[in-house]
């Protein structure tokens, strides 16, 4: 047997007039040992009525925890091979009345027919119904479960051989017909088990993940139609309601989008939503309803989010969360931190930005740092806005010594758990309305799903698509991502990674800022000592950057950049006098203003254009070991080679290369 699949037993359902011919041809097979499995027992039933009912009598008394049901026409591979089957799983079903066969996506149907697996434990709650055919058995098993559908066919990259169930012309066709009671003939192809268990599928799943979606009216269902049609296609259980005030002909609708076709319930009242949501088995609901019950403590059976009605239409991004990702959607925790000064007017411009993106219904807490210096109308201004921030909490903080702005940024934010994230904005930034959108997509899908024990080395996603590198020896020089990636052999508009630090607009994770929290008290004490030899930012002696700079070298330590074909980020900066900006004369200022700023992500102008989010090779954000790295110049390098570097000036600098402890700055330095 194959992948953990033992054959115990064998259930062969014939008819009466059949008896004599199969016990002859059973014995024909053991006389000339065609069969010598001892440990396979082997049961003749006879039919008694009606083919489907008969059928899962005989299945209830199956001895193993699944139960194979086949048919004599065993032309379809049966990799069904699958652990924790829950719901009938095989090859060939029907949607709406149309065959359906396996593709390269899983998908649910209305009903199976043979050959399936079914749980033996779903054939025993089936027992006092009497479903007497196929249909009729997977809209019993769809309403036992609280799904749409009664079946699963997994996706297949390959079908192993050709498959008759929708040419028209299988001689099996009078078998699946509704009203069919032909026997079962034995063949010897029914006990060769290597033709019945072929290798599953990699991207097989057994268990179907199931949502939920509440909309308002059926103009919000649309707004939101992208990401149904994408959970969908990834073959998902979608159920759908529409909460209406008005009174409606029907009680049901469709919608129909091209290859997508969205059914959906409609009630009128509360009291319906709520007997929807009782009696239905969701992983994850969806809502744009003001129904705050939903998200109560006693609906922690599924995972409950809130999207604003406003926001449905930029919602695009979701249509490609995995189920791991969408049931972490609360977990991560991500907190604005502004730093500023007496710079009034460029914080109103990051403030009014930051007012008019889109958060999708998550508390975001707004941290406003006020340097010791900040002028009147600066600190005016943080009051009354402060009060205008109505996604979360607000906590400002004012400095009452000078300390220059590398406390100010590492001291704006720090970390409460491994769950929490930091935005880190100066105030001569301005964001995208999308900034948010991007940052918690790539925070889901590189720290909250299976790419997340491959991706330990990135330290953040960055808002800010550059135009310059500013590390080379020679000074600051021109970059562009594209001509760079594809000159390597990658597509020109992939996200990549860069061992760069981002200090115009980014996301960093806490592990990683602890750690440099950690290490920068030990480097500011002996910060003549030179980490990373040949870059420019050893100059910086009153910068952030350069030490974090260092500590990414160090351990191989990487940033997300997003690298648009347009060009557009998330952020740009307007390059404002401070700390690190001398004053220009103005035609000066705006020469050198146009090296930095970058066009920003804006909001669709038409409703059904999408947000562009994932305009981006394969329509998706890539997976990690598909990603090109670029070292502190710019370079596109090898994992193997940023962490050889790493270790090998760790080596040179502080006489060793530690236990190899992850996020610990004392081990880094060997202290």
């Amino acid at each position: 047997m194959h992948h953990n699949y033992q054959l115990a037993d064998a259930i062969l359902l014939v008819s009466e007039g059949d008896l004599v011919a199969v016990r002859r041809e059973l014995r024909t097979i053991v006389d000339k040992r065609l069969w010598d499995d001892a440990s396979l027992s082997l049961t003749l039933r006879v039919r008694e009525g009606e083919l489907v009912y008969d059928v899962l009598n005989t299945a209830a008394q199956a001895l193993g925890n699944e139960v194979l049901i086949l048919h004599e026409d065993l032309s379809v591979p049966l990799g069904l091979a699958l652990p924790d089957v829950s719901l009938p799983v095989g090859f060939r079903g029907s949607v709406r009345g149309s065959c359906v066969v396996p593709a390269n996506a899983q998908q649910t149907v209305d009903y199976l027919v043979p050959p399936f697996i079914m749980p033996v434990s779903l054939v025993h709650k089936l027992r006092g119904w009497t479903p007497r055919s196929w249909s009729a058995l997977g809209s019993s098993i769809a309403m036992l479960h609280g799904g749409s559908f009664g079946g699963v066919i997994p996706a297949l990259q390959e079908v192993h051989t050709e498959d008759t169930w929708c040419s028209g012309k299988s001689s099996a066709d009078a078998y699946y017909s509704e009203t069919n009671t032909l026997p079962l003939p034995v063949t010897s192809t029914l006990l060769d088990t290597d033709h019945l268990f072929l290798p599953i599928p990699t991207n097989a799943t057994a268990r179907i993940a199931s949502f939920g979606i509440i909309m308002p009216s059926v103009h919000d269902l649309e707004s939101f139609a992208p990401v149904i049609c994408g959970l969908h296609a990834t073959g998902y259980s979608v159920n759908i309601l529409v909460k209406t005030s008005t009174t409606t002909l029907s009680d049901t609708g469709n919608l129909n989008l091209g290859s997508c076709s969205i059914s959906y319930a409609i009630v009128n009242s509360s009291a319906d939503v709520s007997s929807w949501v009782e009696c239905s088995v969701f992983d994850v609901l969806i809502s744009s309803i003001d129904a705050p019950h939903l998200a109560s403590p006693e609906h922690g059976r599924f995972t409950f989010i809130n999207i604003p009605r406003e926001d449905l239409l930029y919602c695009d991004w979701m249509s490609t969360l995995s189920l791991q990702e969408w049931q972490s959607w609360h977990t991560p925790h991500i907190e604005l931190s502004i730093i500023t000064d007496s710079r009034p007017t460029s914080l109103a411009r990051l403030f009014h930005s930051l007012m008019a993106a889109r958060y999708f219904g998550d508390s975001v807490s707004l941290r406003i740092n006020i340097d010791q210096a900040a002028d009147a109308e600066t600190l005016a201004l943080v009051q009354r806005l402060s009060a205008e921030w109505t996604h979360g909490s607000v906590f400002v903080h004012h400095r009452v010594i000078a300390g220059g702005l590398l406390p100010a940024v590492v001291e704006s934010w720090y970390p409460s758990t491994d769950d929490s994230y930091g935005i880190l904005l100066e105030d001569d930034v301005e964001v995208s309305p999308l900034f948010y959108a991007w940052a918690k997509h790539a925070l889901l899908r590189y720290r909250y799903s299976s790419e997340r024990t491959m991706a330990n080395n990135l330290f953040g996603i960055s808002l800010y698509s550059p135009k310059n590198l500013e590390l080379r020896p020679a000074g600051r020089v021109s970059f562009d991502a594209h001509t760079v990636l594809e000159d390597a052999g990658y597509t020109r508009d992939i996200p990549y990674l860069s061992q760069v630090p981002c200090s115009w607009g980014a996301l960093y994770f806490p592990e990683h800022w602890r750690e440099f929290h950690a290490y920068l008290p030990s480097r500011l004490r002996a910060s003549n000592t030179v980490v990373v030899p040949n870059t420019r930012s050893n100059r910086w002696a009153r910068s952030w950057k350069r030490f974090f700079i260092e500590l990414a070298f160090v351990r191989g330590y990487a940033m997300l950049y997003p690298n648009y074909a347009s060009g557009e980020a998330f952020s740009t900066n307007h390059l404002e006098h401070g700390a690190h900006v001398k004053s220009l004369p103005p035609r000066e200022w705006e020469r050198k203003k146009a090296l930095f700023e970058v066009p920003l992500v804006e909001l669709p102008k038409e409703e059904g254009m999408g947000t562009g989010l994932l305009d981006m090779p394969g329509g998706r954000l890539p997976q990690w070991e598909d990603m090109p790295l670029l070292d502190l110049f710019g370079e596109v390098v090898g994992w193997d080679v940023a962490r050889e570097r790493g270790v090998q000036r760790r080596r040179e600098v502080w006489g060793c290369e530690g236990t190899g402890k992850a996020f610990d700055a004392k081990d880094l330095m060997c202290a």
